[in-house]
């Protein structure tokens, strides 16, 4: 039987089984610091007088690793076996995974690798002394991977799927890694900023409520106006129309008792309030609402309301009449 059975039905997807601290020959990958480690585990001949015991050796990444480290992280490998010129492509040929966007093998390998030049909080240095900052190094990185999502606007395949969703990831944990680099540069402040609204804030509000109450007060007040003025008006026409039936003159009109509205209200105080008038919605007829509103371009505006609205109850399982659905591919 062949030393490589393993890693050869593996690769062949039969699922062989495995044993916990029975390692196989063969090359595989091991996940290291968000990227992937090639791994080579072969069978050494120890030809010693009188025996021929055959033990493995291991190689991770770039180190030849001994037996106990080789046994030990087995688990974490053996179930990611590779092709034989995979692992010379990435380990000896230093290229990238072929199932790996190039941006997110070089940003994973630069994750790996340790430097003189390291600075706090992984940040490398660079000839650009801007690149010092968290935002700085950050931008770089980020522009980098956006740039190259530009790559799969369209997929085709399945490997294109694959290291796009290699990049997704990337670029998600760098999203992550930034706004917890923000959270961490701002906490100082908010706090502070914090405490100052808890001082302030109480104050402002009930200011901003008292001037608020007047404000409506002085609102109904107009429209009290404009509501005797209106009264007022109406009745004199209705006296108008009995005079002229009855052929008398038109009594004269009754005024307002209340004073007429006005478009300024002048304090003693700041500056005057203007007062102008709109139109108050109180109640519609939805069907004739949504009828009228299909010539106008506020429709577009509405169905895309409804879109968001009736997505919401597909999500939950209630599709309404004249609600069409399809299945689609969910990603996260």
């Amino acid at each position: 039987m062949s030393a490589y059975k393993f890693w050869q039905d593996a690769l062949a997807g039969k699922n062989p089984p495995i044993v916990n601290e029975d390692p196989q020959p063969g090359f595989y990958r091991m996940k290291r610091n968000g990227g992937w480690a090639p791994v080579a585990v072969w069978p050494v001949i120890n030809k010693n007088p009188g025996t021929s015991e055959i033990t493995l050796g291991f190689k991770i990444g770039t180190e030849v690793v001994g037996e106990h480290d080789g046994v030990e992280r087995w688990p974490w490998y053996a179930y990611h076996p590779i092709t034989e010129a995979e692992y010379r492509k990435v380990a000896e040929r230093g290229e990238n995974w072929t199932d790996s966007d190039p941006i997110v093998s070089e940003m994973t390998a630069n994750a790996v690798r340790t430097s003189i030049n390291t600075l706090p909080g992984g940040m490398t240095m660079t000839s650009d002394p801007l690149q010092f900052t968290p935002v700085g190094q950050f931008r770089e990185q980020i522009d980098k991977a956006v740039a190259a999502a530009d790559a799969y606007e369209r997929i085709e395949n399945d490997g294109e799927s694959a290291r796009g969703a290699g990049l997704r990831n990337l670029l998600l944990k760098l999203r992550k890694d930034a706004d917890d680099a923000r959270k961490i540069e701002k906490a100082p402040h908010e706090k502070a900023a914090k405490a100052v609204d808890a001082a302030w804030m109480p104050l402002v509000k009930i200011a901003q409520e008292a001037a608020d109450a007047i404000r409506n007060s002085i609102g109904r007040w107009e429209d009290d106006k404009r509501a005797a003025a209106k009264r007022a008006a109406d009745r004199a026409a209705e006296e108008a129309a009995r005079a002229e039936e009855a052929g008398r003159p038109a009594p004269p009109s009754p005024a307002s008792n209340l004073p007429p509205s006005t478009a300024q209200v002048r304090p003693t105080y700041g500056k005057a309030a203007a007062v102008s008038v709109y139109l108050h919605v109180t109640k519609i007829d939805a069907e004739k609402v949504i009828a009228a509103l299909r010539d106008r371009p506020e429709w577009y505006g509405l169905l895309s309301y409804l879109e968001n609205v009736t997505q919401t109850l597909a999500k939950n399982g209630v599709i309404l009449d004249g609600v069409t659905v399809e299945e689609r591919s969910k990603v996260r």
